[in-house]
C-alpha cells in the first residue's frame, strides 16, 4: 500500500465465488459491454504482486475468515423479496440520513472545490449584471474572437474595490498606469492580480495608507474584462476596436510571451482611443530588460489583513438591512474576535485570494450564530491535495517499520471516508483494511504480531487532517466521538489521491469496500456503497464491472449499495446519461435482480430527476410480474412521493389501483402502506402528509379505499395495515380540520356499503377499533368510526 508504481487490478468476480450472490444473466448490459465482466475476458496482469482477479480472490479469503455478515455470504435466495432477502424498513429512516450526509460529503465538496475560485471574468452570483459582447479581430489571414464583458458599477465596487487592502507598490501601479496608460501584472495566479488591476483601474482615493488619494483613471462602471481564445497572438489584438474610449480594459494573458515592442504599441493604441489596458501575467525574470516601464511585480498583501477586510465589508452590507441590531461596532469586535480565534487555532492561511474570499464569506455568514471557528475555515484545492498525499506518503524512517506505516495509511482512508461517522466505524473500518485486507495483497515474511488498532489518534492520524475532540456541536465532552477531518473536502480528495497517486491500493480499497457494502450498520453499507460511487467517477468501467454491477446481483444490502453508488456516481454531469442507460438496461434485463436494482435506483435522486420517467420504468417493472414479493417499487414510489412528486404519485396510484393486472393492484397496496407509514398524519423526513392531497380528488380517496380495505382483507399484508390506521385516527383526533375526512374514509373502507365486506372481515374491524376504543377513551375519531360501521 506503500508502493505508488504498480498498477491496481481490474479482474472480477466469476458467477458463484463468494460475494453478493450471483444470477446467471443471459443478456448483457451497457457497463458490462464496454466493461470485462468476467475473469476470462480480461488478459491476465504482468505483475506477479497484483495478479488478474485478485479482488475477487480477496474478498472470498476475507469472508472464509468470518469477517462478513449474513448479508455478504452465499444464501439460498432465489428471488428477490423472498425469506432471507428482506430489505428491513426499519432501516429506511438510518438509510435517508446516512446517503444525505454523504452527499453532502463527498458531492457536495466536490462541486464546492469546483466552484471556489469566482476570480474568473465573468461574474456570477448576486447583483452581478454583466453585459457581454463578443467581436471579431482580424489580422492578416487570421480572425481572434474577443469577449467583452461590463460588469457593472455595484459588482465591482462589492467585490473588487470596497475590500482591497492596498499594499506600499500599489502607488507605482497608479502611477505607471496614468503614464503609460499600459500596465503588465506580474504574479501568481491567486495572488490578487484581477483585484489590484480594478483598483488601479477604478479605485478613488480614500486617503488611507499608501493610496495616492487622486481621482482613478476610470469609473467602477467603465471597467472592461477582456477574455482572448486560448493561445493568442498579442500582436493580433492590436486593432483600434479592441479598447473602447475613455474605459479600463483588463485582459489575462498568464502563459502568453510578452515582448516590449508589442506593449509599447497597445500603449500607442490606449493614447489613441483615451484608454487604459492592465495585462495580467505570471511571474517573468528581467522584467526591466523585457517589459520596461510597463511592468509591475505585483506582492501578495498580508493574508490576514485581506481576510478582516473581506469579514468588515461583507458585515457592513449585512448591517444596513440586519433585525438584530448590527452596527459597526458589533462588526468591527465580531472580526477582530473571528480572526483572534483563528490565529489562536494554528490553522494557516491560505495566500490563494479566492480561498480567503471564501472563508470570510463562511465567518461573516456566522455573525449571529456560535459556530466554531474551525468549521468555518476551508482550504483550497490545491491545499487539500498537498495535505492529502502528506497523509498517505511514507517517509523514509517509517519505511523502516512499512507494517506500522500501512497501518497508519489504512487508518487514515478509513478516517477521511468515515468523516462524520462514530470514531468506532473507522476504527472498525481501518481495522478491516489493514489487518484482513492488506496481508492478502502483499507478501510478509512474518506474521503481525497484533491486528487490533492500539494506539491513539495522535499516533495513528496525521496531526494537519483532523479536528481536535471530535465532539458534536453543543454536546458535553464525554458525549459520542465522531471522526472529524479539517475540512469536508478532504474526503473525496483523500479518495483522489489514494487512487491516482497511489495505485497500488486500488485493489485493496476495492476488496475492502466489497465487504462494508454488506454490512450490519446502514450508515457504514451506504458509505461505503458512495465511496465506490466516487471511485466510479475516476474509471467507471473498473469500478463498476469490479464492484457496482456485481452488487446489482447480489442480496437486498448490495442492491441497494448498487443504487446508491450509481446515485453519487450520476452527479458527475459527464456518467449522469450514461448511469441511466445503464439503469434502463437493469430494467429491461430478464434478471429480477437487476430489475429490483433498477427499482432501487428509480428511488435515489436519480429518479427525483426524472420524475415521469422513473414513474413509467416502475409501472413497467410492476406489470413484469417478477418483483410482486419486493419492496423496492414501493420505497421508490414513497421516495418519489417525498422528494418533490406526492400528486404524481398519488395519481399513479390511482391508475394502479383501477387496473385488473393482480400486480399492479399488489404493488399498489404496498405503495400505499409505505405512504401511510411514511407519509401519513405526522410524515417523517421530507414526505408531505397524504391526506391535504386526497381532500379534495375523490378519484384518490377512492384509491386509497379500496388499497387499503384490499390490504386488511389479505392474509399477507393485514397485520402491517391494521396499525397505520390506528395511528392516523389517533392523530387525526388533534386535528380537527382532518377528523371528518378520516372518519369518513375508515368508514368506507370497514364498513363499505356500496360493495359488501365480509362478515368475517365486519367482525375483525369490530374486534380493533373495540380495542382500540379501551386504550384511546378519549379519541372521538375512533368512536365515531366504532359507531359507524355498528349501524348494519
Amino acid at each position: 500500500m506503500t508502493d505508488e508504481s504498480s498498477k491496481g487490478p481490474t479482474g472480477d468476480r466469476e458467477a458463484g465465488e463468494a460475494g453478493p450472490e450471483q444470477v446467471q444473466d443471459p443478456d448483457r448490459t451497457a457497463a458490462e459491454t464496454e466493461a470485462p465482466a468476467s475473469t476470462e475476458e480480461v488478459p491476465p496482469s504482468k505483475d506477479a504482486h497484483q495478479p488478474d482477479g485478485l479482488v475477487k480472490q480477496a474478498v472470498k479469503d476475507v469472508k472464509a475468515r468470518g469477517i462478513s455478515d449474513r448479508a455478504t455470504e452465499d444464501g439460498r435466495v432465489t428471488h428477490p423479496g423472498l425469506e432471507g432477502d428482506q430489505d428491513s424498513p426499519e432501516a429506511i429512516d438510518e438509510r435517508h440520513w446516512a446517503a444525505e450526509s454523504g452527499r453532502d460529503v463527498f458531492s457536495g465538496a466536490r462541486h464546492r472545490l469546483r466552484d471556489v475560485d469566482n476570480s474568473g471574468a465573468l461574474a456570477q452570483g448576486d447583483h452581478a449584471t454583466a453585459v457581454n459582447v463578443e467581436v471579431l479581430l482580424t489580422s492578416g489571414m487570421r480572425e481572434t474572437r474577443v469577449r467583452m464583458s461590463e460588469l457593472g458599477e455595484r459588482w465591482v465596487k462589492e467585490q473588487y474595490l470596497e475590500p482591497f487592502v492596498a499594499t506600499g507598490s500599489f502607488t507605482e501601479l497608479r502611477a505607471k498606469l496614468c503614464q503609460h496608460r499600459v500596465v503588465v501584472v506580474l504574479g501568481e495566479p491567486g495572488s490578487g492580480r484581477r483585484t489590484i488591476a480594478f483598483a488601479g483601474l477604478a479605485l478613488p482615493g480614500r486617503g488611507d495608507g499608501p493610496d495616492p488619494g487622486d481621482p482613478a483613471p476610470c469609473q467602477p462602471a467603465d471597467v472592461v474584462v477582456l477574455e482572448a481564445e486560448p493561445g493568442i497572438v498579442l500582436s493580433d489584438l492590436q486593432d483600434d476596436t479592441l479598447l473602447s474610449p475613455g474605459k479600463g480594459h483588463m485582459l489575462d494573458v498568464t502563459g502568453t510571451p510578452l515582448r516590449r515592442a508589442t506593449l509599447e504599441a497597445f500603449a500607442a493604441l490606449a493614447r489613441r482611443q483615451r484608454a487604459y489596458l492592465v495585462l495580467l501575467a505570471g511571474k517573468q525574470r528581467q522584467t526591466d530588460e523585457h517589459l520596461g516601464p510597463f511592468g509591475f511585480n505585483h506582492a501578495a498583501p498580508d493574508p490576514e489583513e485581506v481576510l478582516r477586510r473581506h469579514v468588515t465589508v461583507r458585515l457592513t452590507m449585512h448591517a444596513k438591512t440586519c433585525e438584530e441590531g448590527c452596527d459597526q461596532w458589533t462588526v468591527d469586535d465580531y472580526a477582530t474576535r473571528r480572526i483572534a480565534e483563528l490565529r489562536d487555532l494554528g490553522h494557516p492561511l491560505p495566500t490563494d485570494m479566492a480561498t480567503l474570499v471564501a472563508m470570510a464569506a463562511s465567518i461573516a455568514g456566522a455573525v449571529h450564530s456560535e459556530v466554531p471557528i474551525r468549521e468555518l475555515v476551508r482550504l483550497s484545492e490545491q491545499e487539500l491535495r498537498q495535505l492529502a498525499r502528506e497523509a498517505l506518503i511514507t517517509t523514509e524512517e517509517e519505511a523502516e517499520a512499512a507494517l506500522e506505516a500501512q497501518r497508519r495509511q489504512a487508518f487514515r482512508i478509513a478516517y477521511a471516508v468515515f468523516h462524520g461517522h462514530p470514531l468506532s466505524d473507522a476504527f472498525d473500518a481501518g481495522e478491516l483494511l489493514s489487518g484482513q485486507i492488506l496481508p492478502l495483497f502483499e507478501h510478509r515474511e512474518t506474521a503481525p504480531t497484533h491486528v487490533v488498532f492500539d494506539a491513539g489518534l495522535d499516533k495513528l492520524l496525521y496531526r494537519k487532517m483532523y479536528l481536535d475532540g471530535g465532539h458534536k456541536d453543543g454536546e458535553s465532552p464525554g458525549a459520542r466521538r465522531n471522526a472529524r477531518l479539517v475540512d469536508s473536502a478532504l474526503a473525496p480528495m483523500m479518495l483522489d489521491v489514494a487512487w491516482h497517486d497511489f495505485a497500488a491500493t486500488r485493489g485493496p480499497i476495492q476488496a475492502w469496500l466489497d465487504v462494508l457494502a454488506g454490512a450490519d450498520r446502514a450508515r457504514v453499507q451506504v458509505r461505503a456503497a458512495q465511496v465506490a460511487g466516487v471511485l466510479a467517477t475516476f474509471d467507471f468501467e473498473t469500478v463498476y464491472g469490479t464492484l457496482i454491477g456485481r452488487w446489482a446481483r447480489g442480496n437486498a444490502r448490495y442492491r441497494q449499495s448498487a443504487a446508491l453508488a450509481m446515485d453519487l456516481a450520476a452527479t458527475e454531469d459527464r456518467l449522469a446519461a450514461r448511469i441511466r442507460r445503464q439503469v434502463l438496461d437493469w430494467r429491461d434485463s430478464p434478471n429480477p435482480f437487476l430489475q429490483d436494482t433498477a427499482a432501487k435506483v428509480y428511488g435515489t435522486r436519480i429518479g427525483a430527476s426524472m420524475p415521469e420517467d422513473a414513474i413509467r420504468s416502475l409501472r413497467k417493472l410492476a406489470e413484469a410480474g417478477e418483483l410482486q414479493g419486493s419492496s423496492s417499487m414501493a420505497m421508490a414510489m414513497a421516495m418519489l412521493y417525498g422528494s418533490g412528486s406526492p400528486e404524481l404519485v398519488l395519481d399513479e396510484l390511482v391508475r394502479w389501483a383501477a387496473e385488473a393486472d393482480d400486480c399492479l393492484r399488489q404493488h399498489a397496496v404496498l405503495v400505499l402502506l409505505a405512504l401511510a407509514k411514511l407519509a401519513g398524519p405526522k410524515a417523517k423526513g421530507p414526505w408531505p402528509p397524504v391526506l391535504p392531497l386526497v381532500a379534495d380528488h375523490p378519484e384518490r380517496q377512492g384509491a386509497l379505499v379500496r388499497l387499503w380495505r384490499h390490504a386488511l382483507v389479505g392474509s399477507r399484508m393485514a397485520a402491517r395495515s391494521w396499525e397505520p390506521l390506528r395511528r392516523w385516527m389517533v392523530a387525526a383526533d388533534a386535528e380537527p380540520d382532518q377528523a371528518d375526512l378520516v372518519v369518513a374514509l375508515a368508514a368506507r373502507m370497514l364498513a363499505n356499503r356500496e360493495e359488501r365486506v365480509a362478515f368475517d372481515f365486519r367482525l375483525r374491524a369490530g374486534f380493533h377499533l373495540g380495542r382500540w376504543r379501551q386504550q384511546y377513551p378519549d379519541c372521538a375519531v375512533i368512536r365515531r368510526v366504532y359507531e359507524e360501521i355498528g349501524r348494519d
